[in-house]
């Protein structure tokens, strides 16, 4: 409130003069009750004014009421001056102020949201969309997202992985991507929640079933085979997991003894490194499948039949190089100790090498032994059975010969290899003429009885 006195540079006593008094509101409010009040001058005497004053002796007092900011009130005052000298005016204002302020009262209201998929593989990347709106008629301030993760989702921040965001202003919008990586199998949650100043806490969740390919793989079959002969093996690929896998490549490893004959499913061979390959389609989450080789062992052995099987990287089109995949190779082993045993078969021969004979000479026979079958032979051992009426002259063979009476006895032939021969010559002289007949006995170890053969030699009289 402004107060102001305008009065005449001078006046004559004993004539009336004017004085103003000037109140202005300066503020930016209304005041109310405004009352000014004065003192009638010593030296002077009121006459009147304007607004008339309520007197009260030599006091005077105006009740202006209200006052609008930027407005003004004059009161004119009369006065008389009685003698020469100076009147001194004192105004004094009081009043009631009044302030008023509209304070606008606003309340945040932040929406939560999140989206995303159902359902993703072990080691895939999945992203979540978080929405969030405030749908209030204030700004949220110092909003805290914060996202909890099970534990088959994994996060460079950890489980617990939180944002800031100083203002979310009414009405607006924004959305956080949230790129967490699948580790385990199974139903697993990502929990969000979301506070801010005067708003207390807004939680939403999502499910997301995280799903897994597994292979397996076993070779059945006999761990013993025969030389020469096929052995049928059976290799069975499974999968028990919860998704399906990628295409599959089967290897097969074989023993340098161990020849491929046959395979189902379209598998190939390559002879350089001795592997049997197949490529396969998908297989199914709960699915098996069986594929059959046939081998045949060319020679005694001993070694491990060694089967691998993988998934198959997604290939270029038309191109051999593999295209990047998040997904995980899965691979399985499998192996079978295999051994391949050969079976010893002597041919077995006695003959004379001349048939009549004069008595008094000598026949000659021959034992030949060839071992055709596919292992060594041993501890072979002959006994011969002479004719009545012949003689021992003598022999040649691989082992030396003693006589025991009629019985020749041959020392054991340790060992005859595959294809392995063996020959022995008998000289003996018939003294009487007839028919005599030779009898030779063959034993070695993986025979139960001794064979026996007869050569049957005419001695005739000159």
């Amino acid at each position: 409130m402004r107060l102001e006195v305008t009065t005449p540079p001078q006046v004559v006593a004993g004539v009336e003069c004017r004085c103003e008094v000037r109140l202005r509101n300066v503020g930016t409010s209304s005041v109310n009750q405004v009352v000014l009040e004065d003192e009638v001058p010593e030296g002077a005497n009121y006459v009147g004014s304007e607004p008339p004053a309520q007197v009260q002796g030599r006091k005077l007092r105006w009740e202006i009421g209200p006052l609008e900011a930027g407005s003004e009130k004059h009161v004119m005052i009369r006065l008389v001056p009685l003698q020469e000298g100076s009147l001194r005016l004192r105004p004094v204002v009081s009043l009631a102020a009044n302030a008023e302020k509209v304070l606008r009262v606003t309340r945040p209201r932040v929406l939560l949201q999140l989206s995303g998929p159902q359902q993703c593989r072990v080691g895939e990347e999945i992203t979540w969309t978080i929405q969030l709106h405030n749908s209030g008629s204030g700004p949220a301030h110092n909003l805290l997202v914060q996202a909890q993760l099970s534990e088959g989702l994994r996060h460079a921040q950890g489980a617990v992985i939180e944002a800031q965001i100083p203002v979310l202003a009414a009405g607006e919008s924004k959305t956080l991507p949230l790129r967490v990586t699948a580790v385990a199998p199974g139903m697993h949650q990502c929990r969000i929640l979301a506070v801010a100043t005067a708003q207390g806490e807004v939680t939403t969740q999502a499910a997301i079933r995280i799903v897994e390919p597994r292979l397996e793989l076993r070779v059945h079959g006999p761990s013993k085979c025969l030389v020469r002969t096929e052995t049928v093996y059976e290799i069975t690929l499974s999968n028990p997991g919860s998704a399906e896998t990628e295409p599959l490549a089967l290897y097969v490893q074989l023993p340098p003894w161990l020849d491929f004959v046959q395979a189902g499913e379209g598998g190939t061979y390559q002879p350089e490194q001795r592997c049997v390959v197949w490529q396969l389609p998908s297989l199914a989450a709960g699915a098996s499948r069986s594929i059959g080789i046939k081998l045949r062992a060319t020679a005694p052995g001993e070694g491990t039949l060694r089967c691998l099987a993988q998934t198959l990287p997604p290939a270029v089109q038309g191109a051999a190089a593999p295209l990047p995949s998040s997904r995980r190779t899965l691979q399985a082993k499998s192996e079978l100790p295999v051994r391949a045993e050969g079976v010893p078969a002597l041919r077995f021969e006695v003959f004379d090498l001349e048939d009549p004979v004069l008595v008094g000479q000598e026949a000659v026979y021959e034992i030949r032994l060839l071992n055709q079958g596919t292992s060594p032979c041993q501890q072979i051992q002959l006994t011969a059975l002479l004719p009545e009426g012949a003689e021992y002259k003598g022999s040649s063979g691989p082992t030396a010969i003693r006589q025991e009476e009629n019985r020749l006895i041959f020392a054991p032939l340790a060992n005859l290899p595959v294809r392995g021969e063996a020959i022995y010559r008998l000289r003996i002289r018939g003294t009487v003429a007839g028919d005599a007949r030779l009898r030779v006995q063959l034993s070695y170890d993986s025979i139960r009885a001794p064979v026996i053969k007869e050569e049957s030699t005419q001695f005739i009289q000159p």
